[in-house]
């Protein structure tokens, strides 16, 4: 029926020791200085408007799903073969699916 797809980017700066989380959905950017809070906001969904649409049934059963994928950033490829560890990163998710209704 629909697709949306946003980012999440994770950026952390060595001098400030600070982790900046950059929202795609809804544009807000958070700092935060443990990874650990950095990963929560990278899990969390906010802003995302699900509309109504008249090929919706009420009363029917409805679900949404989402899924999540770690796209690290690519070396150069004279870097990638020293460093082929970061390849381990790559990683995604299988689809969560929520009931809602219409």
């Amino acid at each position: 029926m629909a697709s949306v797809d946003f980012h999440h980017t994770l950026q952390y700066d060595p001098i400030r020791a600070e982790y900046r989380v950059m929202m795609g959905e809804n544009g807000s950017v958070s700092v935060t200085p443990t990874l650990e809070a950095a990963k929560e906001l990278m899990a969390r969904v906010d802003g995302v408007q699900i509309a109504s649409s008249p090929a919706l049934n009420p009363g029917a059963p409805t679900h949404i799903r989402i899924k999540a994928e770690l796209d690290p950033v690519r070396l150069p490829l004279h870097l990638e073969s020293f460093l082929f560890f970061v390849s381990l990163w790559d990683f995604e998710t299988d689809w969560h699916v929520e009931s809602i209704t219409p």
